[in-house]
């Protein structure tokens, strides 16, 4: 299952190709990215909110020209709780890494 973010009542993916691990390394000084997945929970919000974000300019090029990073940030303050950002990152970091739970359940069908 593809994660997702409702923004202003549009549902927008959130991409979670190995280009979204390639530029949080990129954004969190070139470190491994299994060493900033594993220090998600201790990040800044403002960090976590970031990760969000490169997930969903990645998947929707053209909004993000019109809704840019710091937009994304105070949407995402004033309209979601914690429970629903660390949901969010854990979606996305386990859909990069594979350990997304539907396509288990369909690998082990077949």
């Amino acid at each position: 299952m593809v994660p997702v973010v409702n923004i202003n009542g549009i549902e927008y993916p959130l991409d979670t190709t190995l280009r979204v691990a390639y530029r949080i390394q990129g954004a969190n000084d070139h470190k491994p990215y299994s060493k900033v997945f594993s220090e998600i929970g201790d990040m800044l919000l403002e960090k976590q909110i970031e990760i969000l974000y490169l997930a969903f300019q990645i998947a929707n090029p053209e909004a993000a020209k019109t809704f840019n990073q710091q937009q994304f940030l105070a949407y995402y303050l004033e309209h979601f709780t914690l429970k629903e950002v660390m949901a969010q990152l854990e979606g996305v970091v386990k859909s990069i890494l594979g350990d997304d739970e539907s396509e288990e359940g369909a690998d082990q069908e077949n």
